[in-house]
């Protein structure tokens, strides 16, 4: 059995719609994939039908930001109620916590001499509208503008389950 339980589509920072990362990995010989995108359900229902009709298992997941002593963490999470409401309402907090990211990121390239606007950034990423308040909306995220050659793997290709414990992280430098 081939299985890659950590798959991220358009509905997150991948760069296939739900539907064809399920078709990849019906074409790379996969059983089972886990959708994980990052804070978001939203290609879930795309990804279920798709994996109905390719035979694939599908996993339905998702990768939620957090952080552990001051790092930032990413957990992987299967088979979430994305309705919960504790975890809704923790989906639009970290949502929220974005809004200001691309702004604050501009400011710091700009102020260290490269010239790039939010339109710049919007163009290269294929006019991405803004993402939904919403982590179960098809415009959650924003579309990456690359392509890629089949479901995003780790390690030797398939999927590994690590547990990350504060003892097991790395120090962080103080700044």
């Amino acid at each position: 059995m081939r299985i890659d339980l950590h798959t991220h589509s358009l509905a997150s920072d991948g760069t296939d719609s739900p539907a064809e990362v399920m078709a990849q990995a019906a074409r790379a010989g996969l059983d089972v994939i886990g959708l994980t995108d990052h804070d978001s359900a939203a290609g879930w229902a795309e990804a279920s039908e798709a994996a109905a009709a390719t035979g694939v298992t599908l996993v339905p997941g998702m990768e939620i930001s957090t952080r552990c002593e001051g790092a930032g963490v990413h957990l992987l999470a299967y088979l979430p109620d994305p309705e919960y409401p504790p975890l809704r309402a923790e989906l639009r907090r970290i949502l929220d916590g974005r809004s200001g990211r691309l702004a604050a990121m501009l400011t710091q390239l700009q102020a260290a001499g490269i010239d790039i606007t939010e339109a710049d950034v919007m163009t290269r990423v294929g006019g991405a509208r803004r993402p939904s308040a919403d982590p179960t909306s098809p415009t959650y995220s924003l579309r990456r503008a690359s392509s890629a050659t089949g479901p995003r793997r780790s390690g030797n290709g398939w999927a590994r389950v690590a547990l990350a414990t504060p003892r097991a992280m790395p120090a962080r430098r103080a700044r």
